[in-house]
């Protein structure tokens, strides 16, 4: 699991610390459906591997971390 390339994610294992940037600065960081499927992946590889004792979740760019859900997901009525 933490060898897979992810599309809007970023996940590192290095000296016992996992890093996890969120990778979609150009909407701030904003959780869409393949975003958050992408964490829950690499969250539970980091659950199971026993070598790792950190995780630290940050995000790309330089405004912010997460912008929260991305609304531009949602159907036209719910908007």
């Amino acid at each position: 699991m933490g060898d897979k390339t992810y599309e809007h994610i970023l996940y590192e294992k290095k000296d016992k610390i996992a890093t996890i940037p969120f990778n979609r600065p150009k909407v701030f960081n904003a959780i869409n459906v393949e975003m958050a499927e992408e964490l829950k992946d690499a969250l539970l590889d980091f659950k199971e591997d026993e070598e790792i004792r950190v995780g630290i979740l940050t995000g790309s760019g330089e405004k912010v971390f997460c912008a929260g859900g991305d609304i531009s997901m949602f159907p036209e009525k719910l908007k």
